[in-house]
């Protein structure tokens, strides 16, 4: 289903947006905020893997836990057991899974109403995929002024407008960079195994439940790397550090500091994190060997002294703009096939550094009569794109 026109999001209506922000699943809307008021948070979209941020409704099957205490739970369609008769006078159950999905309900609060619990409507190719279809308030961010939001795949970031960074959504990979979250996820060289760490905080992950032939209700995981955060929370690593703009990309994330400094957390795979991170702080995802992490932030070193202003990142690579450019790294000469693209989605890193792409110095010069150049901008400023790989 599609909507070929723009249409008002009527449930803003008279409400005053200062901002909008759009992702694959999900899209936020920034009001207030002027004037020194505070500034309201409103999403909608997929709720899977706690994207809405409005906290965690889990996975339920009304045998152990009634959804509606209306609705009994061999009345309830999605939790009832399917009985047949395989032998006579014997009565099996048909195996098959059942019960409620995750974000099935939770709760919302929609724009100049309170409280409520709201049953999700889901996409009828997958139960899984359940979502709000009209905007609903991140409560938590209501002792906070938000200034921007950034929306990636599976996973959202959120700045205040004192440079704090917030993160929630799908954990795997640390790309929320909010600290461990996979208790097996430590590699341990000498025994060729991951260790348990029973000091791993404790996070959700999708669960499931299916019917035995006698009737059973038992709980599945059917993703183990289905780890999520369902509702905003700071990265305490950045919390000393003042924030002026962030990237994020499939996998990973960049945040950039007011002094230029820049951090980088997420899977390490083709030097997208642009720094040499030693095997024993690197984890493992149980199902993606190569795809190797950190969960906390992690100081891009070569490009302090760059004063690094902003940050972009595609899926699988970072680019950064640095206003300047010290003289003894002589830059490369260009080739026709760009590094930008090339290393940082195929190759394997070589080195994991940061390297000049695109010199903007000259830009904004013109021509004088006498074959000389002068500047358009009379502080005669430059900047340079750089990419890190």
């Amino acid at each position: 289903y599609h909507q070929p026109y723009p249409v008002e999001v009527k449930a803003l209506a008279n409400i005053f947006v200062t901002k909008v922000f759009a992702g694959a699943y999900n899209s936020f809307a920034l009001a207030g905020g002027s004037h020194g008021s505070p500034t309201t948070v409103y999403v909608w979209g997929l709720a899977r893997y706690g994207l809405l941020g409005v906290g965690d409704y889990p996975t339920t099957c009304c045998y152990e836990q009634p959804l509606d205490p209306d609705v009994s739970a061999d009345e309830c369609p999605l939790c009832k057991r399917s009985q047949v008769e395989q032998v006579p006078g014997i009565l099996s159950y048909v195996e098959e899974a059942r019960g409620h999905a995750a974000f099935s309900m939770c709760k919302v609060t929609q724009p100049r109403e309170t409280e409520r619990l709201f049953k999700l409507p889901a996409d009828p190719h997958d139960p899984m995929d359940t979502y709000v279809p009209f905007p609903v308030e991140v409560t938590k961010f209501q002792a906070h002024n938000i200034s921007n939001v950034y929306p990636g795949l599976f996973h959202c970031l959120a700045m205040t407008d004192q440079g704090r960074l917030f993160g929630w959504g799908l954990l795997r990979h640390g790309r929320c960079g909010i600290g461990k979250f996979d208790p097996n996820s430590t590699w341990n060289a000498g025994l060729q195994r991951t260790l348990f760490d029973k000091t791993c905080p404790i996070f959700p992950r999708e669960k499931a439940y299916e019917v035995t032939n006698r009737g059973v209700v038992k709980t599945t995981i059917p993703d183990e790397t289905s780890w999520y955060q369902p509702s905003p929370i700071m990265l305490s690593t950045l919390q000393e550090h003042q924030i002026v703009d962030v990237g994020v990309g499939e996998c990973h994330g960049v945040a950039v500091t007011v002094d230029g400094r820049v951090f980088t957390w997420g899977v390490a795979r083709h030097g997208r994190l642009g720094v040499e991170v030693a095997d024993d702080i690197l984890l493992m995802d149980p199902l993606d060997p190569d795809g190797r992490y950190v969960v906390n932030p992690v100081e891009v070193t070569s490009a302090t002294e760059l004063n690094i202003s902003r940050v972009a990142c595609t899926s699988n690579t970072t680019l950064l703009v640095a206003s300047r450019w010290p003289a003894e790294r002589k830059p490369q000469p260009a080739r026709r096939r760009s590094s930008l693209f090339g290393r940082g989605t195929g190759a394997p890193a070589e080195g994991n550094r940061v390297r000049r792409v695109l010199d903007t110095a000259g830009f904004g010069r013109k021509k004088t009569r006498d074959g000389g150049e002068e500047s358009e901008d009379p502080q005669n400023t430059g900047s340079a794109v750089c990419c890190l790989m």
